[in-house]
């Protein structure tokens, strides 16, 4: 009785692990607000890490916190990249002919072309812990808003 109990738990837990994911289709559970202060947690948390990089570094006793600053930068560049490739990119830019609405879609390229270069930015902040990235990246990332039509919180 015991096994099966814990069989039960076991099976719960590791399901209720997947519940962290979110699907892929515009369910309207995700938003624009939520995604962009998301992207702005991110961004900041990337930072944050930068300093914390370079106050550690030298340090032989803080080799661990130094690493473990390096994995959260890592990972929110990835977080970022996500977001505006599975969210904005796969969800809510639509191309737009060229010929039917100019405006549109000199808007459409202008934020394909930041999406672009905000990937490219979380790519560089990945390979330096220079603050001067992370800034860089933030900039974009305001850019974006702004292209998108979102005038940050």
């Amino acid at each position: 009785m015991k096994k099966v109990i814990l069989t039960a738990l076991l099976a719960c837990l590791l399901h209720f692990n997947d519940l962290g994911a979110h699907c892929q289709l515009p369910c309207g559970v995700m938003n624009d607000d939520l995604q962009f202060a998301m992207l702005s947690e991110s961004a900041e948390n990337i930072s944050k890490a930068c300093i914390a990089i370079l106050q550690t570094q030298n340090d032989p006793n803080s080799l661990n916190q130094t690493i473990r600053w390096v994995n959260e930068k890592d990972a929110c560049a990835n977080k970022i990249c996500t977001i505006l490739t599975e969210y904005f990119l796969a969800q809510r830019i639509t191309p737009v002919d060229p010929d039917s609405d100019k405006q549109q879609y000199e808007r459409y390229i202008r934020q394909l072309t930041l999406i672009h270069k905000l990937t490219r930015a979380c790519h560089a902040a990945k390979q330096s812990a220079q603050p001067a990235k992370a800034d860089d990246l933030k900039r974009l990332l305001q850019q974006f808003q702004q292209a998108f039509g979102h005038h940050g919180p």
